[in-house]
């Protein structure tokens, strides 16, 4: 086996490690493949364990490409989370997958949705510039196409800005998106961002800038703000949201909410 532990991400530009992961690889084959790897994510701060991932990985190509995985995610009591089934196919030379194909189930076993994403372009630093994201529901029907492109990426992988076109399962365009992150912490959460919504004829529908504090271990904030504005740049109202709890999927279990007009 081999055990490591290290800060990750690692520590921020005043060199505070923002939090820390243990890691155990263990049933190698032949060619130093990983049959198994356990994450464990703690708190720098209170040293808590903050949840275990669990990725087994079935099969390697001759690259050493995962080419198909099993990840768990159980909370910090190892009581299961989440469970996503992988499939990777079609790399490049870098390793990149070209297709990646995830099965998301949900703490008791019961399949939620099914994922297609083909990767179409990576830059040199392996970040992905442009993607389409199938999205089908438990029964297989496809319920949404995505098609994304980001750029403006900083040095830890994060994307200044990301365009998202949206289409129906009939192929017809809903809506294009622009979200501009203009900041981040240093966990990579996103601090300040800008939403732009434009229709199917590429006319402004609203703006929504946002502003989020507060994230706990798992980057769900405690606290957003939100100014929507119309095509013209009216306030049209703002929102001020406070987060108390949350489940383990990160879902909202108890929040306070308050909107204002464009007067405040």
């Amino acid at each position: 086996d081999q055990t490591f532990a290290y800060p990750n991400p690692g520590p921020d530009a005043a060199g505070v490690v923002t939090d820390k992961q243990v890691i155990v690889n263990s049933g190698f084959d032949s060619r130093g493949n990983a049959a198994k790897t356990e994450r464990k994510r703690y708190d720098p701060e209170t040293k808590d364990l903050i949840d275990i991932q669990e990725t087994t990985n079935l099969l390697f190509d001759a690259r050493r490409n995962v080419l198909s995985q099993v990840v768990e995610t159980k909370d910090a009591d190892g009581v299961l989370i989440d469970k996503v089934e992988v499939t990777n196919s079609g790399f490049d030379s870098r390793g990149n997958a070209g297709k990646v194909t995830r099965l998301s189930y949900d703490d008791k076993g019961k399949l939620l949705d099914k994922q297609v994403q083909i990767n179409e372009k990576f830059d040199s630093r392996r970040n992905l510039l442009s993607q389409t994201v199938e999205t089908y529901d438990d029964k297989g029907v496809l319920l949404e196409t995505q098609k994304c492109a980001n750029s403006g990426f900083n040095s830890r992988g994060n994307p200044a800005k990301t365009e998202r076109l949206s289409y129906d399962a009939g192929g017809k365009l809903i809506d294009k998106q622009v979200v501009e992150n203009n900041k981040y912490d240093a966990r990579g959460n996103v601090l300040d961002q800008v939403t732009t919504t434009y229709d199917d004829k590429g006319a402004v529908l609203d703006k929504e800038v946002v502003k989020n504090t507060g994230f706990n271990s798992r980057g769900n904030p405690a606290h957003s703000e939100r100014i929507r504005y119309d095509a013209a740049g009216t306030v049209m109202e703002k929102r001020v949201i406070d987060t108390t709890k949350f489940d383990k999927r990160g879902n909202v279990l108890e929040q306070t909410g308050k909107t204002y007009d464009d007067k405040g």
